[in-house]
C-alpha cells in the first residue's frame, strides 16, 4: 500500500463503475505524510466534538478563533477568503504529482481518433502550435452535487489526453492506422475548469516545451479574459450580483460565493437549458445564446452513413441535458426531491 490516491477517469457503463483509474504519484517531499496527519488531527476533532466533554471543551477553546472567523466571513468576506487561502497554502501547499498510464499506447491512439474523428479535427492544417483540453467540475462548500457530474470531475480526463497527445508512439499510431497527422510542433496541455468559481488550473504545464513558451502565456491571457466574461454573464442571472459591473468584479463574486457557506445554489450554471446546437463551431461563432444552449461539436464530413460519430455525440449531451432539467424540476416540486434546490 503506497497511500496514491486514485483519481477515476470518465465514469462509463450503465452501473456507474468506472472502468478505468489513474493513480496519482507524489512529487512533493513529505506531502502524504502532512496530508496523513492533517486528516488524523481531524478525525481526531471530530470525535472529541461528537463527546459530552470533548464539545464543550472545544467550545470554549475555540471560541475566540470562531467568533473572528464567523465575523471576518459576515462583515468582510473577501478579506476571510484571502486569509483561509493563505493559511491553506502554509498548512497543505500544492503538490506536484505524476501517474501512471491507464491505457496502452493502442487503447489511447483508439480512443483519441474517435474524439478527433467526432469534431472534424483530422488533417494536419487542423492543429494549432498549442491545443488546450479542460475537464470541468464544480467545488464549493455547499451543496456538493451542484452540477450534472456531481462528484465527479473531467480535469483527470484532460490530462490523460493531453499526455498520450503528446506521445510520439501515440501519434504515430494515429497517422498510420487513423490518418489523424498531428504535425511535430504541436503541443497539448491539459486543464480543469471550475464551473462555479470560474477558476482554470493547467496541468503538466512544466512538460511544455521552452519553443511554446509564449503560445501558454497567450493561452493563458485568453483563458483569463474568458472566464472573466463567463462570471459576468453568469453573475446577470444572481439576485445577489446586482451590483457587479465588470468582469473583475464577476470573478471576485463568483469566488465567494463558492465559499459561502449559506449559498445552497453557488454554481447555477445551466439552469436555464433550452437546446442543443451540434455541429461545427463556425455555426455559433461570435453569437450570444444567452447561455441557453449546448454546443457539441460534430463534422458530418468525417462520419458513416449511420451517423454513429453523431449518435456518440448526441447521446451524451441529450442525457446531461436533460438530466439537469430534470433535478432543478424536482428539486422545486413537493418539497424539494434533488440537491439541485433546498
Amino acid at each position: 500500500d503506497d497511500q496514491r490516491p486514485e483519481e477515476t477517469l470518465a465514469v462509463e457503463g450503465v452501473d456507474g463503475a468506472p472502468l478505468n483509474k489513474m493513480t496519482l504519484q507524489q512529487r512533493t517531499r513529505g506531502f502524504l505524510e502532512r496530508k496523513k496527519l492533517l486528516a488524523e488531527l481531524t478525525l481526531a476533532y471530530e470525535r472529541a466534538s461528537f463527546s459530552p466533554l470533548g464539545s464543550l471543551a472545544i467550545s470554549a477553546l475555540l471560541l475566540p478563533f470562531s467568533a473572528h472567523e464567523l465575523f471576518l466571513k459576515s462583515l468582510a468576506p473577501q478579506t476571510a477568503v484571502a486569509l483561509e487561502d493563505a493559511f491553506s497554502s502554509v498548512v497543505m501547499p500544492k503538490s506536484v504529482t505524476d501517474f501512471d498510464s491507464p491505457f496502452s499506447d493502442a487503447e489511447a491512439s483508439s480512443r483519441l481518433a474517435q474524439v478527433f474523428k467526432n469534431i472534424g479535427v483530422t488533417k494536419q492544417n487542423d492543429f494549432a502550435r498549442l491545443v488546450m483540453l479542460t475537464g470541468h467540475g464544480a467545488r464549493s462548500v455547499n451543496n456538493p452535487l451542484i452540477a450534472a457530474y456531481g462528484r465527479d470531475e473531467s480535469g483527470p480526463n484532460a490530462r490523460v489526453f493531453a499526455r498520450y497527445a503528446n506521445n510520439p508512439s501515440v501519434r504515430m499510431m494515429l497517422r498510420q492506422q487513423y490518418g489523424i497527422n498531428i504535425p511535430d510542433d504541436t503541443w497539448f496541455v491539459g486543464g480543469y475548469h471550475d464551473t462555479t468559481s470560474d477558476t482554470v488550473e493547467l496541468y503538466d504545464v512544466e512538460r511544455v516545451p521552452a519553443t511554446h513558451e509564449r503560445d501558454l502565456a497567450r493561452a493563458r491571457d485568453v483563458i483569463d479574459r474568458a472566464r472573466a466574461q463567463n462570471a459576468l454573464e453568469r453573475c446577470q442571472k444572481f439576485f445577489l450580483a446586482d451590483d457587479v459591473q465588470t468582469p473583475e468584479q464577476a470573478l471576485k463574486h463568483v469566488r465567494l460565493r463558492a465559499r459561502d457557506t449559506a449559498e445552497v445554489r453557488p454554481e447555477l450554471a445551466h439552469s436555464t437549458n433550452g437546446a442543443v446546437i451540434v455541429g461545427r463551431r463556425e455555426l455559433t461563432k461570435g453569437k450570444f445564446l444567452d447561455r441557453r444552449a449546448f454546443l457539441p461539436s460534430y463534422d458530418p464530413f468525417e462520419d458513416d452513413e449511420r451517423g454513429t460519430n453523431l449518435e456518440s455525440v448526441l447521446t451524451p449531451a441529450l442525457l446531461v441535458g436533460s438530466s439537469i432539467s430534470l433535478e432543478y424540476l424536482f428539486s422545486t416540486v413537493n418539497g424539494g426531491a434533488g440537491t439541485k434546490a433546498p
